[in-house]
C-alpha cells in the first residue's frame, strides 16, 4: 500500500488529486495540507510514501518547502 498525502492550497485541485487517487489500487490517502506547515505536521504525523506539492503554497514555495523536507523526510517521494 502506497501512503499519499496531498499538499495543495485549492482545495479543488486537492479534490481532483484525490478523486483521481481514489481510482488507483494499493494507494492510501492519509491527508490533506493547506499550507507548508501542514505539510510537515502531516509528514510528522503518518508514514507517507509520496507526497503531491504544490508550489504555491500561502506561507511558503513548495520548492523552499522541498529542501525541508528532503532533510527530515529523505524517504518521502514527492511530486
Amino acid at each position: 500500500m502506497i501512503k499519499v498525502a496531498i499538499a495543495e492550497d485549492d482545495f479543488r485541485v486537492a479534490e481532483i488529486h484525490e478523486k483521481f487517487l481514489y481510482t488507483m489500487d494499493d494507494v492510501e490517502i492519509v491527508g490533506k495540507a493547506l499550507n507548508g506547515q501542514e505539510t510537515l505536521s502531516l509528514l510528522e504525523a503518518f508514514k507517507v510514501d509520496l507526497l503531491l506539492l504544490d508550489i504555491y503554497m500561502p506561507d511558503i514555495l513548495g520548492i523552499e518547502l522541498l529542501k525541508q523536507i528532503r532533510q527530515r523526510f529523505s524517504k518521502v517521494d514527492v511530486i
